[in-house]
Order: C-alpha cells, then sequence, then structure tokens
C-alpha cells in the first residue's frame, strides 16, 4: 500500500469521525494536527457541517508538497479556510508565509511544550544514563526529532567525530523515527570501527 492510498483512507476515516463528532457534540472548532488528512478533513467538515478550524503547521507539510502544483492547492484551500494557522516554529512559519505570503495576519507560532513537572532535566538525563550506560561524567547532547536528512543528525555526527579527538567525554543521543534511521546508525558504526 503506497503512502498516499493510506494517507487518503486515513482523511476518509477522519472525514467520517470529525463529522460524528461534530453532529453528536457541541464542536465549536477543530484542531487539525497537520495539513494533510486532519487539515483536508477538517476543511471538508467545514463546508459541510460549517464547523470552523485551526491547522497546525510543521515545515515538512511545507516543504514535502510544495514541488507539486495539486498538493500546494491543496494546502492552499486548507489554509485559506483556516481559521487561524499556528506554526510549531518561527522556521515554519516562514515557509508558511514564503508559499503562502496572503495568510501573515492569521499564521502565529505557537512552540510546543513539554510538562517540566513530569520532564526534567535531572529526569530525562538519569533516566537515559542509566539506560545506555553514560557515564554521568559525560556531557550529553540530545536531539528529539523525525530522522529526515534536513535536520542535520549527520552534521552532528561528523562534528562530534572531530571533538572527541580533544575530548572523549561527550555523548550524542538521538530519539526519534524516520527515513534516515539507517543511514545514521550505519554512520555510527562506521564511526565505531
Amino acid at each position: 500500500e503506497t503512502d498516499m492510498l493510506s494517507r487518503i483512507k486515513r482523511t476518509f476515516f477522519l472525514i467520517r469521525e470529525i463529522g460524528k463528532l461534530c453532529a453528536n457534540r457541541n464542536v465549536r472548532m477543530i484542531h487539525a494536527a497537520q495539513i494533510m488528512s486532519a487539515g483536508i478533513s477538517a476543511l471538508i467538515v467545514k463546508i459541510l457541517r460549517g464547523t470552523p478550524y485551526v491547522v497546525y503547521v510543521y515545515s515538512a507539510d511545507i516543504l514535502e508538497f510544495s514541488g507539486n502544483p495539486f498538493m500546494r492547492l491543496v494546502t492552499g484551500s486548507v489554509l485559506s479556510s483556516a481559521e487561524s494557522i499556528i506554526a510549531n516554529s518561527e522556521f515554519s512559519k516562514g515557509l508558511v508565509l514564503k508559499e503562502y505570503p496572503k495568510y501573515a495576519n492569521k499564521t502565529t507560532v505557537l512552540t510546543p511544550a513539554v510538562d517540566t513537572t513530569r520532564f526534567g532535566p535531572e529526569w530525562v538525563a538519569s533516566g537515559i544514563r542509566v539506560k545506555y550506560g553514560i557515564p554521568n561524567e559525560n556531557k550529553m547532547f540530545l536531539s528529539v526529532s523525525r530522522l529526515a536528512e534536513r535536520k542535520g543528525h549527520d552534521i552532528v555526527i561528523k562534528a562530534l567525530e572531530k571533538v572527541a579527538a580533544l575530548r572523549k567525554d561527550i555523548t550524542y543521543v538521538i530519539v526519534g523515527e524516520g527515513e534516515e534511521r539507517n543511514a545514521l546508525e550505519q554512520m555510527r558504526s562506521e564511526e565505531r570501527r
């Protein structure tokens, strides 16, 4: 099953489920977690039921489809009908405004947050150190993201290889899944040789 077919199925499922929720509950606003699937579904439910929505935008939403004229049109339609566009970073907002400058007045940045009472630096560091046997005296770098080429994990690995010649007390921990996982693991294996 192709990725596009999977997205189409997910979109039809979401349209049905969001429509049911709007019919059975007093839904005043839909929050679409991304442009594709959720955003398209929210747009269709708005057309059918009149329920307004906001859409959350990540850089991948814009970058992935900017070269496809049809998907660019779909993205523009989702953004156009949204009450608000919430970008996860200034970078994502910049991509939206570069591609769709007329939505500047309804685009804002809301950086994802963490419950610091549950996930504090000490808890994270100690848990990771124990799980992976990282000495307490080591400096630790942590990346948490989708493993995509544009995220630059490979650049950090190459830079840390050079730093390791001067300091042996540095550990780089990467958390995430994505298309670059195998390549990053391969880089790590080659570095250990």
